[in-house]
């Protein structure tokens, strides 16, 4: 008897041990699953990154171009302005 109760205790143990390490592998395979996720977002995310900064720079000239075209119908305007100003003191 005291052969059988050894040999059941430690099938209970290698059970446990199995169960264990089954629990193991399950978590490393989702951990696994989740950096191959995160990899791929990540660069999904530099992509998106570098597009957005291309588009901020086009703005940026954009925005520049937009600015002198003002500054130049300003000066013209204020010029017409002053040039109607005089017309009508005369």
């Amino acid at each position: 008897m005291g052969t059988n109760g050894a040999k059941r205790s430690e099938n209970g143990y290698q059970d446990f041990v199995n169960r264990r390490l089954d629990r193991l592998e399950r978590s490393i395979a989702q951990t696994d699953l989740m950096v191959r996720r995160l990899v791929r977002y990540g660069v999904s995310l530099r992509s998106d990154v570098r597009r957005l900064d291309e588009a901020m720079t086009r703005l940026a000239k954009a925005q520049a171009r937009t600015e002198d075209n003002l500054a130049e119908a300003t000066d013209k305007l204020n010029g017409l302005i002053d040039i109607v100003d005089k017309m009508a003191r005369r």
